[in-house]
């Protein structure tokens, strides 16, 4: 069996948190920044922070698809 170390598959930008709580600090950041509405106000976040086996990444929307 292969040991697959990369959970995310090249996808994403790895990050390590220093202490729990800056997942939350990092996600709060996250939904203030992204790409905002011509006609409404509405802003559209264009980055994401995951989870995945103990570690984490900021991936952009499109590389969801």
């Amino acid at each position: 069996m292969v040991e697959d170390n990369d959970v995310f598959d090249g996808l994403g930008i790895e990050i390590e948190l220093k202490t729990p709580d800056d997942f939350l600090k990092v996600r709060e950041t996250l939904t203030r920044m992204g790409v905002s509405s011509r006609k409404e106000k509405k802003l559209y976040q264009s980055c994401h922070i995951l989870h995945k086996r103990g570690k984490y990444a900021i991936l952009h929307f499109k590389e969801f698809f």
